[in-house]
């Protein structure tokens, strides 16, 4: 039970989108696959057992990258990888990079509209 004169503390204060797949960014250059995003970091993918994710698999590894969206734009993304993990089933590594630079909350906002007019049912659930 939650007492209303109790603040209730948020896990997170960003705005988080999980893509379907056919809308997913890309990172230029590579076969990574961008799962989802916020304004501090992302989640993508690359091909397991491919050369770009052992070449990533170090944590703490420095990221730059270019990031292409489904409307062609594109943006520079600076930080690092915090987490990785392969699927044995999948054969996809997953990667979880914290940005050292934001990304701007109008993108996201653009992002979450562009999906719900395309996948109307994709952020309900």
């Amino acid at each position: 039970m939650i007492r209303k004169d109790t603040p209730v503390k948020q896990k997170r204060r960003r705005m988080r989108l999980t893509y379907p797949e056919a809308l997913r960014p890309q990172i230029i250059g590579s076969h990574y696959s961008v799962i989802d995003l916020s304004e501090a970091g992302l989640l993508f993918r690359c091909p397991g057992e491919s050369v770009e994710a052992l070449r990533l698999a170090e944590l703490g590894m420095p990221f730059r990258e270019r990031i292409q969206f489904a409307d062609g734009e594109q943006l520079q993304l600076i930080g690092f990888i915090a987490r990785c993990h392969s699927c044995v089933h999948t054969r996809w590594t997953l990667f979880t990079c914290q940005l050292l630079e934001p990304l701007p909350r109008e993108r996201i906002s653009k992002e979450m509209s562009q999906v719900m007019q395309q996948y109307p049912c994709f952020l309900a659930g």
